[in-house]
């Protein structure tokens, strides 16, 4: 009972950073509107601007599913730890340590992306993305 507790717990920090309930498609959607693929034609985006940003988006993309995926898996190691009567705190801080680090990762490496793509843009591009953009937008990032 409390591994699954424990596995719960953890998991749920990772699907509401990722957006949760229908993950795919608002994820999708919003990593396309912190890349500007979405509003290419509204910031003028020449087709190598586009290339560039598709190119950021995806590299991220590719490994913070990784990231996502070992996550998955070092929460699952955790459950059937704590499920059993035989784990040492030593063991269970060990695996609840991994899944911080590669939670704590895919923040980090989607940050560096959008700071990436940023700098694909013109000054002309950024300002009217910025002008178009809510002020608390990077605040629900993780949400």
């Amino acid at each position: 009972m409390m591994g699954n507790g424990m596995g719960d717990m953890m998991g749920s920090n990772m699907s509401g950073m990722m957006g949760g309930g229908g993950m795919h498609g608002m994820m999708e959607q919003r990593m396309e509107h912190m890349f500007y693929l979405d509003r290419a034609d509204a910031l003028g985006l020449s087709a190598d601007q586009v290339s560039r940003l598709k190119a950021i988006h995806v590299d991220c993309r590719k490994k913070n599913i990784r990231n996502m995926a070992e996550a998955k898996i070092a929460r699952l190691e955790l459950s059937e730890l704590l499920a059993g009567d035989s784990w040492t705190m030593k063991d269970a801080e060990a695996l609840v340590r991994k899944v911080q680090t590669l939670e704590g990762d895919i923040q980090v490496r989607h940050l560096q992306a959008v700071s990436d793509a940023r700098k694909v843009l013109t000054a002309e591009q950024r300002q009217q993305a910025q002008a178009d953009e809510s002020a608390g937008n990077l605040e629900s990032l993780f949400e």
